[in-house]
């Protein structure tokens, strides 16, 4: 029987066709890693939030935590101070969809704190940003690496990430 046994054969075929199936899909998605491969995205994914009794000078304080996928918001991001982000949240909400940047919001009295708040970071995530609206001057912007929980304390006249 003349067939395609010797390239598609019962023993190689269906393993070599899916994988070409498959490297074609993933070539043409553009993506780095497609949604239904990604289990465990890395990335913050539970965020404590601290106020001190003193923070902002007294006033509560707005938090922007940002997940970003899109390399040139990554690159604007970097270089916008919160007083800027704040001002402008409503436009990049408007200019970039929620598959390019997820964003979790609070406001903190002084004292108040967020225990553990559950955030998912999304699969080819490029950077974390986190922006508090401070009433002093300074960037108050913070880029998050990969832990995966993260405590932030909310000072006087700015924030940091606690180890």
């Amino acid at each position: 029987m003349v067939g395609m046994t010797d390239r598609f054969g019962p023993r190689h075929g269906p393993i070599r066709v899916s994988g070409l199936v498959l490297a074609v899909l993933l070539s043409a998605s553009g993506c780095a890693t497609p949604s239904w491969l990604c289990v465990n995205p890395s990335g913050v994914s539970n965020l404590t939030i601290r106020a001190d009794p003193n923070a902002n000078l007294d006033s509560a304080v707005a938090v922007d935590l940002l997940f970003v996928r899109d390399d040139q918001l990554t690159a604007q991001l970097l270089q916008t101070p919160a007083l800027d982000y704040f001002a402008r949240r409503d436009q990049i909400r408007r200019d970039y969809t929620e598959n390019d940047v997820r964003r979790w919001s609070w406001e903190l009295a002084p004292g108040q704190q967020v225990d553990r708040a559950s955030v998912s970071p999304p699969c080819g995530r490029k950077a974390t940003f986190m922006f508090a609206s401070y009433a002093t001057p300074g960037d108050h912007r913070l880029r998050l690496g990969d832990d995966r929980t993260v405590t932030v304390i909310l000072g006087e006249t700015d924030f940091q990430v606690q180890p």
